[in-house]
C-alpha cells in the first residue's frame, strides 16, 4: 500500500478532494451525527428556529457553528464562527467573558 501511495498520491489526493466537494451534504450530516449526535434534519430546524441568525449577534450564518458545552456535550445553540470562536477562546469562562464585558465599559472613551 505504502508503495501504491507513493506512486499514485497525486491521484488519490484528487480524487479525495472531488468526493469531498461531490459529497458536501454527506459529509456535514455525518459530521453533525458522530460530533453532535444529531441529524442534518435537526441540524436545519435549529437554523430555522433561529431564523437563520447566531444566538449572540443575531448576524446571519454562514456557515452555522454548533455551540455545545465541551463538559457535557449538550448543545447549545448556533453560532456565527465569530461568536464561536470567541467563546472558545474564552474557554466558555462566564467569568473571563464577564471581565472582558467590563473592560469593554470601563475603556470606553479611553483613546489611544
Amino acid at each position: 500500500m505504502k508503495e501504491y501511495r507513493r506512486k499514485h498520491g497525486d491521484k488519490m489526493r484528487m480524487q479525495n478532494l472531488r468526493w469531498q466537494k461531490e459529497n458536501k451534504e454527506r459529509r456535514r450530516a455525518h459530521h453533525l451525527k458522530h460530533r453532535h449526535g444529531i441529524t442534518l434534519d435537526e441540524f436545519n430546524e435549529m437554523v430555522v428556529g433561529q431564523d437563520g441568525v447566531c444566538a449572540i449577534c443575531w448576524a446571519e450564518m454562514d456557515p452555522p457553528h454548533v455551540d455545545h458545552d465541551h463538559k457535557t456535550g449538550r448543545i447549545r445553540g448556533l453560532l456565527c464562527q465569530k461568536c464561536n470562536m470567541a467563546l472558545g477562546l474564552l474557554a466558555d469562562s462566564r467569568e473571563s467573558l464577564a471581565r472582558a464585558l467590563l473592560y469593554l465599559e470601563v475603556s470606553d472613551g479611553v483613546t489611544d
